[in-house]
Parts: C-alpha cells; structure tokens; sequence
C-alpha cells in the first residue's frame, strides 16, 4: 500500500481508489481535485548530485506534503519524481491556493547534505467534474496541467480547465 522510500500512498493503492472517489464525489455533489507535482529537472539533479541526494529530495518532498496537507487529502507517489495528490472537497480555485503554497515550500526544502542545493515543483491541477466518466480523465488532466508548467518556464502552479467550464 505505501511506496518503501516516501512512506505516501503507492500508485497501485491510488488506482483501487480511483472508481470509489469518483462515485462518491458524483453521488454527494462534492468537489474533488487533482494536482500532479513533479520536481524540476529531476535527472539533471541526479546527475549533479547523485542518487542518494535525489532519494532525500523525494522523501523530503514527501514529508513536506505529509506535513502541508490536510488529514483528508491523499498524497501518492506516482512515478519517479512525480506525486498526485487528491485534495478532497476542495474544488480548483482552492487547489491552486494550495498548490501554490507547495511550490513555495517545495523551493524552502534543505536537503540533507546538500547545503545551498534547492529544488523546485511544477504543479498541475485537474478538477474532477460530474461530466468526467472517470478519475483517468482527471489524472491526465492534471498531468497535462504539470506539463504546460513546466514548459512555460517551471517552478509554477496550472489549472487545467475541465470540458465544461
């Protein structure tokens, strides 16, 4: 259930909940929303620093959402250096005030042995909608959002507007 190196919530254990979010956020009219954080240039920072700093950037990031987050969010490790993190009933225009106070915290992170070193996210958010069949829609969503970020110049926060807003 949880990823051995960050302690969060592992992809497989997202996915088994991903049908049940999504038809409890329908059936009670609540909102929920996705945000896809993934660190800049993470293998640049492998690459410059090596694997092991690269480990206590992710479980420092990890710890820094554990922190951050409200006991009913969800945060995930998803692939290497992303994570997901489901912010229940919370709906877009409150998920960019949050993600925006983890991309601030994200660059405030000291590495352990790594003084002066600093990384930063790119945030994307995805809005689970009534229209939306399914979570996946809202994953890609959100993962498109992180990618716009990072192309535009990084260390940023974007919404992706869901299909009927």
């Amino acid at each position: 259930v949880f990823a051995q190196l960050t302690g969060l919530y592992s992809r497989r254990y997202m996915e088994s909940l991903m049908v049940r979010d999504a038809a409890l956020s329908r059936q009670k009219g609540l909102p929920l929303t996705l945000l896809a954080l993934d660190i800049d240039d993470f293998k640049g920072f492998n690459a410059a620093n090596g694997s092991e700093a690269g480990d206590r950037a992710l479980k420092a990031v990890a710890g820094m959402l554990k922190t951050e987050l409200r006991a009913s969010d969800l945060p995930i490790r998803y692939d290497d250096d992303e994570f997901l993190v489901a912010l229940y009933d919370s709906n877009a225009n409150q998920a960019i005030i949050i993600a925006d106070r983890l991309c601030r915290k994200t660059q405030q992170l000291a590495l352990p042995g790594l003084d002066g070193v600093r990384i930063t996210a790119s945030i994307g958010i995805g809005e689970f909608t009534g229209a939306d069949s399914d979570m996946r829609t809202v994953i890609m969503r959100a993962e498109q959002a992180m990618k716009i970020a990072k192309t535009s110049g990084r260390n940023r926060v974007v919404a992706q507007p869901s299909q009927t807003a």
